[in-house]
């Protein structure tokens, strides 16, 4: 997976903002062109002068800052899952935000990052608008699935420029029927040895990159989120007969307790 453009949903908000700047520090590794994109839901609100006279003001800001980069912007109007589906492939890196400061007060963009993520043709970042500072290295949850796979090969494209770590972690819990007490320990060998296989065949293709690689047991959320990575790549992963309409437990938990940047990839 190569990612050529990126796209940014923006607002003149902190999530808007928060997306944009996580976009931009991320061009300083991976200099590819940038399109903020506003979408006015025009079920609401009509596309006027001051949402176009915004973005015109922020990206000519982005264009003086960051006079090598190449930065497109536009106002359109319509169902905003929509609008960016229609500008969604597998080489374009959608990046959007969540505001996360305090309680769930604005659950509308939680609803909207985990549709587009759900739904999206290509990889999808959400942003939180705050993100501790001494989070380090790529995290990939790994399992069985095609999108694992795809989800490990952007974390090495990713991590290359910097030469960042990519840490492998499954994360597996005991069955429904097993019963508290019982020693789960003969139960880890499968689950060991999925990860363990999955590393070295990233690492036989990609033999450069630094791969630690682990399978933990516990709530697989908690058990990704307790390595403090400084951003997560988990594939999409759907067994529903509803296509790209739902995402898997895990991603959506990731979403919804959205503590690090997550990239979603199909």
């Amino acid at each position: 997976m190569t990612i050529s453009k990126v796209v940014v949903g923006w607002n003149a908000d902190a999530a808007g903002e928060a997306a944009l700047e996580w976009a931009l520090e991320r061009a300083r590794l991976h200099p590819q062109p940038i399109a903020l994109l506003r979408v006015v839901d025009d079920s609401v609100e009509h596309p006027g002068r001051d949402a176009a006279a915004e973005l015109d003001e922020r990206v000519n800001r982005v264009r003086r800052e960051n006079p090598s980069l190449t930065v497109s912007a536009r106002v359109v109007a319509g169902e905003i899952i929509a609008r960016f589906m229609e500008v969604s492939d597998p080489t374009t890196l959608t990046v959007v935000g969540v505001n996360t400061r305090g309680a769930m007060t604005v659950p509308f963009e939680w609803t909207l990052a985990v549709l587009l993520a759900a739904r999206s043709h290509g990889p999808v970042a959400v942003i939180p608008t705050e993100v501790e500072d001494d989070r380090q290295g790529i995290l990939v949850g790994v399992d069985d699935s095609e999108s694992a796979l795809r989800a490990a090969e952007l974390a090495v494209e990713e991590a290359l420029p910097s030469q960042a770590q990519v840490q492998l972690v499954h994360a597996w819990r005991p069955p429904h029927v097993w019963r508290g007490g019982q020693d789960t320990s003969a139960l880890a060998s499968p689950h060991e040895q999925l990860v363990a296989d999955f590393a070295s065949a990233l690492h036989d293709r990609h033999p450069e990159i630094t791969l630690t690689n682990s399978a933990q047991k516990g709530v697989p959320v908690d058990v990704l989120l307790a390595a403090t990575p400084a951003v997560v790549i988990v594939g999409r992963r759907n067994k529903t007969a509803f296509g790209r309409l739902f995402l898997g437990s895990v991603t959506r938990d990731l979403l919804y307790s959205l503590e690090v940047p997550v990239i979603v990839v199909p």
